[in-house]
Parts: C-alpha cells; structure tokens; sequence
C-alpha cells in the first residue's frame, strides 16, 4: 500500500468515527428522547415514521461529507486538506482519487470503519 492510501484511509476512519458514526448516534438518541443535544422528537404514529426519519437524518450526514469532499475536489486549486501523516505532510485531495467515493463507495470508509451501517445498498 502506498502512504497515500494509508493516509486517507486513516483520515476517513476519523471522519467516520468523530463525525459520521457521533451524529448518528446523536440523531438515534435524540428520536428515542435521549442524548446530550435532545431536541424533542416529533411524535410518531408508528415505528415505520421513526425509522423513515432517522434514515433521512442519516443521509443527511453522509451527503453533507460527501458534498464537502465535492467541494474540496472541485475547488483543490483553492483548498488543500493537509495531514500530518508520520512527519510527512499530505494534501488529502490530491492523494485521493474521489474522497466522496472513499467516503461512500460500497468498500469505503463508511462501510469499513462505521458501527452504524443504516442502508448497504446505499452505503450511508
């Protein structure tokens, strides 16, 4: 593997873990009426509206990364994401060949490092 792929790799895994898979679960409590930033869930008539607004509030999430990673790839002559990747400084945009594919695609960083996998179809 090259350090590049490592690199994001360990950059998604972050992402997954410290942003993706906490609102997730912030999203879950917050509908079961828990969580540290409760908001009052609307009521539902059935599980099936629960389940039908926790999935759209987990898409939500995985498409404003992936819009977010769009941006970063479209505008990379303005924006560049560095890590600190062992002593070596690695622009993530240019080391990825799609950060919204690394994200989302169905052996990406969703799919391999989340603990919440709401839709493998989808990947989200």
């Amino acid at each position: 593997m090259s350090i590049n792929y490592d690199a994001t790799d360990e950059f998604g895994k972050y992402v997954v873990e410290h942003v993706r898979d906490r609102m997730v679960k912030e999203i879950a409590d917050s509908l079961d009426g828990k969580g540290m930033h409760y908001v009052s869930p609307p009521p539902f008539d059935n599980e099936a509206q629960r389940e039908y607004a926790y999935r759209l509030a987990v898409w939500a999430v995985a498409s404003t990364l992936g819009e977010f990673f769009f941006m970063l790839d479209d505008y990379s002559d303005k924006f560049q994401l560095l890590m600190n990747y062992y002593g070596e400084k690695i622009d993530l945009v240019e080391a990825s060949d799609d950060l919204t594919g690394d994200l989302l695609s169905e052996y990406g960083w969703i799919a391999r490092f989340s603990q919440y996998i709401v839709d493998k179809e989808c990947r989200f």
